[in-house]
Order: structure tokens, then C-alpha cells, then sequence
């Protein structure tokens, strides 16, 4: 403390040496006071009290402003003046952080300090060994049965609302695992369900949680948002504008609904977090356009920092700005549990080294969490690699067994499917950039495509109780766009015809890609890519009244071909990493016509009843113009 009243008197010399350059400024800046390093207080409705320097004392008219660790500004009343001290009277509301002091008089301001402020409770009795504590209300009415972890210990309140926890501290962060019927304070689209832990590992410290009533959640909405990589090239993030408004329109015309979303991981990517100045804060300022629900997020592996070393390290960035890695939450009678199936084990030399797996750490929360969630819920789980890549994914399936029902969503493959494997059902839900945004670029946006030939979009879920329905919905598309038709006596697709200025290496890599759709054809074949198909839809297709037998078939994507790989190698110096090749799929389907000209009626039913039709005139050209959104 004599360190710093020293330094603060040289201070105060310096500036009665050069002076301010404004009567205004030298008013504010006349005011000196200590600013303690931290302090502690009792509950709410605690005063605070600091001492004046060299009597230059504030107004009673002055305010006292504290800025939290996340830039909020809170102000504070001075409610008493001495000659010495004056005191404040602290914000409603305060919370254990890290706070900037500063006085502001008129419009201006001065930072004096900063200080940490924790909060005690009084009438608590705490436990041997707690270090973590404190109350979860709505309305300052206790909320009894509310699950908080750490991440690693998982308690829940009792009858007044009150918890207690003897966390190591290992995350740095608690968070609640939301109660059905409630909802938390948001940050633009975050839900702020995790709280940062200030303190020493040993000390106790308190970290409140303040609900709100959310009403009804019996029937709600969930939109589930595949890969974006946002990474401030390739036009992306004018192109994620467009997905925004198409979202921002989505929920605008469903007025008095309830709506929730969920990422499924990789909103940015790591290998352009410095070179192209994009992380997370810029990925919120994105994202934070789209109005008026809460997104519970995922990480992906594109999230993880590969210049840290090891798993533990690798998420710092994410959860500081976004969300725990892990976590649950409650929306009416599901129960959402969000997992990292990415275990970095790189070096931290920009290697990318992970294994697809979900931690034994993980594991034992899980446990935790789910035996306070009844069996009679649906439990719907989010992480980002798909269950078929995940190494131990039968260890999370057990200890999902005997609820109501389970659905797992994932991304990673920028592809759409729907499995029932019995004991879940498994989604992979597509990515809203599609092809990492390229087709986009290539085409001036008249083609947004993944590689199975599904656009960029994402799922919406109508929830009603523990029942779901879902649909595929195309960015920029109406929610009845489900298919799209090729006809076959119209592709040609060869590198003569379209990489003219391609190596050859390139040409030899794309006709091997493309020798499917290469040569003309004359046998009369419709192709039609239904992506959010699975085994309960049906497709009904006549040709003058007669019906036509449809197959399903593994094919390339023709219309991927034509708007990113005919871009891909006649641009490059050499052959495009195959990971970048479309990929088979085994939503295509195939009838074959009596006739080049006949006019096909289709008509698709998914699981729900739901019908999409098509009264597509033969011959139906194959080119940009003709798919253009």
C-alpha cells in the first residue's frame, strides 16, 4: 500500500506540473482517491467506502462507474462524504469480478484503479473444504433443485435456493445447468450460464445465479447450426450475412414463438485466427446480428488454439469468450448435454494432432449430470464430430440408456444424415458454410453447396413435449426446397470443356473425379438428391400418369462438380488435396424415363407427412443459371 500512495503522489505531482488542457478536464482530474486492490463484501446491498488523497474530494454529484471483465459499465451513487473517505453505494446486482474504477462528472471520465470484489453470504453455513458457493433465484424467489458444475463436481441447490461445492477450480468457471421453465441472462446471443471463479484455489468464493421465467416451454424451436468457418476470406463473412437475414427473416415470421438455437462446433477457424486478425470477439460480432434468441454453442476442432499444447490448453481462448467446452441445460422436457469430442494432443507447435474421442473426464461428468435428470426425459446431445467417428462413443450411448428417447446432432462432415441406430437416433445435420463458403464465391452466390450436393443450411427442429420433427432448411431458400433434379442426357462433365487453363495433373485428377458424368447420355435418367432424406420418407415419380421405380445410388454430386471442383483445379498450380473432392452420398436417387422430353411429376413425403413436389420439364439444362438460388 505505501507503494502505491507513492506512486500515487508522484503521480499527482507530475500532473499539477503540466497541468490539463481544459477547465472541464482539470475539474474531473482534480479528484484523487485509493482504489484498494480488493475487497469483500456481505450480499447484496453493501456500501463501499474510499479514502481521499490530498482532499480532493468528489462531488456528491459525481458518479463512480465499475466496468466488469466483460465491459459492462455499472454505476454507483455517492451516498456519503467525509473529510477523509467518501462512500458509494454498490450496484444492484453485484457479482464477484475484476471491476475498473473510474469517476465520471458530466461527460467526463477518468479510470482511477482497478479492484477485485468478492462476495460473502451471511447465514451460510459452508462446509469443510467448500470453495465455491452461493444462490440460484428468479425474482428473488429461491429456485430449489438446480444443478451447478465446475465441471468436474456437479451439486444441486437445496429448498432456499443455496449451493455448496469443493471444487478444485481446475476450469476456472462454473455453470448452471439451466432448470426447465427458465432462462439466463444473454450477451447478444450468448446465455451468460457459466461464471468466471476469481479466487484462489483454496479460498471460498461465492458466484450467484439470477434466472428468469421463461414461461411455457412445451412447444418451442430449435435451429441447429452446422460448421460456419468464419475466417475473413472468401467472401465468407458477406456471404454469412445472407444466412443471418435468412435467420433473422426465419424468426421474424414466427412472431410469440419460442426459439433456440445451437452450433454444432467450427464457427471459426484456428489456422486463420492471426494471419486473417479473426477469432471469436470477431465472430460474435458477426453472429451477434442475428436478433432475439439465445444460441447455446459447441466447439469444434477449428476451435481449439493448435499453438497451445495439450487438451487443457487448447480451449482457453473459447471458453474465455464463449462457453464451457461441456456442458447441459434444460428447454421444457429436454435435456441438453453439449460434449467436446475433440482431444487435442498436439504439441503446440501448430501441429494439428486430436483424437475423436470424449475425455474419461467428461465421462465421469456426465454421469453426474444425467442422475439428476429423470428417465422420462428425451435427451438430445450436441457435440461436433460425427458418433461414427467418435472412437468412444458407445461408452456415451450407456450412459444415455433408458431415457425416454435420444438424438444426437453433429457436424464436422458438412454433410446431411439421418440415422435411426435403435438405442438413438443419429443426425448429421450439414453446415452453414457449405464448401468453407467457395461455391459462393465461385458462382457470385447463385450456388451455396456441400459436398453431398446439400446447400448450406441448417436443421430446424419443432419441438412439442418430447417429441421432435425436423426439416433441412436451405440459406436463402423456402423451407419446402428438399430436392434438387439432374438430368442426366444434359451433364457432361470433362476438363476439355471446362478447366481449359488446368495442369495437366489437374485435368487427370478432375476426369477421374468426374468419369461418371463424363461421356453424353442418351438413357433418359433423372437424378434426384434429397438431403434430409432417411428410411420413412417416400418418393412417388410419373411420367404420363405412369409411375417410375426409383433406386438409391452412390454418385458425386454433379452440381458440386460444376461450381467448386471446375474452379478448384483450373485455378490451382497444382491437384486439390482430395480432402476438398465431393464425396459420395446415399441420398441420390434414380428413375429412368421413356422419353428425352418427357415432363416427370415428383413428389417427396418425409417422416412427418410433409410433402415437396417438382414438375420438371425435360430437357432440363445443366448449368449455373439453371440452379441458381
Amino acid at each position: 500500500m505505501r507503494k502505491y500512495f507513492s506512486f500515487l503522489l508522484v503521480l499527482y505531482f507530475i500532473l499539477v506540473s503540466f497541468g490539463c488542457n481544459t477547465e472541464d478536464k482539470q475539474e474531473v482530474f482534480d479528484v484523487m482517491f485509493s482504489v484498494p486492490e480488493s475487497v469483500e463484501v456481505v450480499d447484496q446491498g453493501a456500501k463501499l467506502s474510499f479514502t481521499i488523497l490530498f482532499g480532493k474530494s468528489p462531488l456528491l454529484t459525481d458518479t463512480i462507474v465499475m466496468t466488469d471483465s466483460r465491459g459492462a459499465k455499472h454505476e454507483c451513487k455517492i451516498v456519503g462524504m467525509a473529510s477523509k473517505s467518501f462512500t458509494i453505494e454498490l450496484f444492484d446486482g453485484y457479482f464477484p469480478d475484476t471491476y475498473e474504477v473510474g469517476i465520471q462528472r458530466g461527460k467526463e471520465y477518468r479510470l482511477v484503479g482497478k479492484m477485485l470484489l468478492s462476495v460473502q453470504t451471511a447465514g451460510l453455513d459452508l462446509k469443510e473444504g467448500v470453495t465455491v458457493y452461493g444462490t440460484v433465484s428468479c425474482d428473488n424467489k429461491a429456485i430449489a433443485g438446480a444443478v451447478i458444475s465446475d465441471g468436474v463436481e456437479v451439486v444441486k441447490t437445496d429448498e432456499n435456493g443455496n449451493y455448496q461445492m469443493k471444487s478444485a477450480k481446475k476450469y476456472g468457471y462454473v455453470f448452471i445447468s439451466i432448470p426447465e421453465g427458465y432462462e439466463v441472462a444473454s450477451d447478444g446471443i450468448l446465455p451468460e450460464l457459466h461464471k468466471k471463479l476469481l479466487l484462489d484455489e483454496k479460498l471460498p468464493e461465492r458466484v450467484d445465479f439470477e434466472l428468469h421465467d421463461a414461461g411455457n416451454q412445451d412447444d418451442y424451436t430449435l435451429l441447429v447450426l452446422g460448421d460456419m468457418h468464419l475466417a475473413n476470406r472468401t467472401n465468407d463473412r458477406t456471404q454469412f450475412s445472407y444466412f443471418v437475414n435468412d435467420v433473422n427473416e426465419y424468426v421474424s415470421g414466427h412472431p410469440g414463438e419460442k426459439i433456440y438455437g445451437i452450433t454444432l462446433g467450427d464457427m471459426t477457424w484456428d489456422l486463420y485466427w492471426y494471419s486473417n486478425c479473426y477469432q471469436f470477439k470477431e465472430y460474435l460480432k458477426d453472429a451477434n446480428k442475428i436478433n432475439g434468441i439465445d444460441i447455446f454453442h459447441t466447439i469444434g476442432n477449428h476451435d481449439h488454439d493448435m499453438n497451445a499444447a495439450g487438451d487443457f490448453n487448447t480451449i482457453l481462448k473459447y471458453t474465455d469468450v464463449i462457453a464451457p467446452d461441456y456442458y447441459s441445460f434444460n428447454i421444457g422436457d429436454i435435456h441438453y448435454v453439449i460434449l467436446d469430442n475433440i482431444l487435442c494432443t498436439n504439441s503446440g507447435n501448430g501441429d494439428r494432432k486430436y483424437d475423436t474421442m470424449v475425455s474419461a473426464e467428461q465421462l465421469k461428468w456426465l454421469e453426474k449430470d444425467l442422475s439428476f435428470v429423470p428417465k422420462t426425459k428425451t435427451i438430445m446431445v450436441a457435440m461436433h464430430a460425427t458418433t461414427g467417428g467418435t472412437s468412444n462413443i458407445s461408452k456415451v450411448t450407456s450412459l444415455l440408456s433408458g431415457y425416454k428417447s435420444v438424438h444426437f446432432i453433429t457436424g464436422h462432415s458438412h454433410r446431411v444424415s439421418n440415422t435411426d441406430r435403435i438405442s438413438y437416433y443419429d443426425h448429421n445435420s450439414g453446415a452453414v458454410c457449405a464448401t468453407w463458403w467457395w461455391t459462393g464465391k465461385n458462382t457470385n452466390n447463385a450456388i451455396h453447396i456441400g459436398q453431398d450436393g446439400a446447400p448450406g443450411g441448417y436443421q430446424i427442429f419443432n419441438i412439442s413435449g418430447t417429441d421432435l420433427k425436423w426439416q433441412y432448411k436451405a440459406t436463402g431458400s423456402p423451407v419446402d426446397y428438399q430436392f434438387r433434379t439432374y438430368d442426366r442426357n444434359s451433364i457432361r462433365l470433362t476438363s476439355d470443356k471446362y478447366l481449359p487453363y488446368a495442369y495437366k495433373d489437374n485435368k487427370n485428377s478432375f476426369d477421374n473425379l468426374a468419369k461418371y458424368w463424363s461421356s453424353a447420355s442418351n438413357d433418359n435418367e433423372v437424378y434426384i438428391n434429397i438431403w434430409n432424406h432417411d428410411q420413412n420418407w417416400t418418393i412417388e415419380v410419373t411420367e404420363n400418369g405412369k409411375r417410375l421405380e426409383a433406386s438409391r445410388v452412390t454418385v458425386m454430386d454433379p452440381l458440386h462438380l460444376l461450381s467448386y471442383c471446375t474452379f478448384a483445379y483450373n485455378n490451382s498450380g497444382k491437384a486439390v488435396d482430395p480432402t476438398f473432392k465431393t464425396t459420395g452420398n446415399s441420398h441420390t436417387f434414380k428413375v429412368t424415363a421413356t422419353s428425352p422430353t418427357s415432363t416427370l411429376e415428383i413428389k417427396v413425403t418425409d417422416r412427418f407427412g410433409n410433402t415437396y413436389t417438382e414438375t420438371m420439364t425435360r430437357p432440363k439444362a445443366f448449368d449455373i443459371e439453371t440452379y441458381a438460388r
